[in-house]
């Protein structure tokens, strides 16, 4: 067993304070981050299918060649014009919109999806095809499932524990950060739900909890 001491005197002991409640807070730790990158690679997958989604149906809307250049009709924030111009710049190979769509972060693809782009984004969206979103449910479900999904992402990315001192609470917040991994993939296309899931290490890592 590790000495917790010498976690904290590598990680910081405010970082290892969250884990001091178990009985071998090194264990804990290591599973943490195990956990964090499994559903890690499930928020890959997802993110890559939602700015996929987002991209095919505002192409298919605009008559220009980048859909991201079509200011007039989908009335871009000066924030995401900033991000598209950033993405435009770190493009290394000729552009396409592929290569640009890449580059584009979450953060980009979640702002779209807010009630000021509801008249020029979402209603592109439904028009486009959302035959597997409950109709008639309005876009904010589908929106919050985003939002909580990108804060996952970032607190993953921050390093931020997973964990929860109350084991009911804990296993309540990751069966609702599962639940709307899959709901959001399942909204957008079954079948790549079903493949998601069948490679997810989610359940896998979650049942080795020391």
């Amino acid at each position: 067993m590790q000495d917790p001491e010498d976690l904290a005197r590598w990680f910081s002991a405010p970082r290892i304070s969250s884990y001091r409640h178990h009985p071998d807070p090194a264990a804990l730790y290591g599973w943490n981050a195990q956990l964090a990158a499994a559903y890690f690679e499930v928020i890959g997958h997802v993110e890559v299918l939602l700015r996929n989604f987002i991209s095919d149906r505002l192409a298919a809307e605009s008559p220009l060649p980048h859909w991201y250049d079509d200011q007039q009709r989908y009335q871009f924030t000066s924030t995401a014009q900033k991000s598209i111009r950033k993405a435009r710049s770190r493009l290394r190979d000729p552009e396409t919109t592929g290569r640009v769509v890449a580059e584009l972060s979450f953060d980009f693809w979640r702002f779209l999806l807010v009630r000021n782009h509801e008249v020029t984004i979402w209603r592109v969206l439904r028009r486009h095809g959302m035959a597997h979103y409950p109709q008639p449910q309005p876009r904010q479900p589908f929106e919050d499932c985003v939002q909580r999904i990108y804060k996952l992402r970032n607190r993953i990315a921050h390093h931020e524990p997973l964990i929860h001192p109350n084991p009911a609470m804990e296993t309540r917040r990751l069966d609702q950060l599962s639940a709307d991994l899959d709901t959001l993939a399942r909204w957008i296309d079954p079948d790549a739900a079903d493949w998601i899931a069948s490679v997810s290490r989610v359940s896998q890592v979650r049942s080795l909890r020391p």
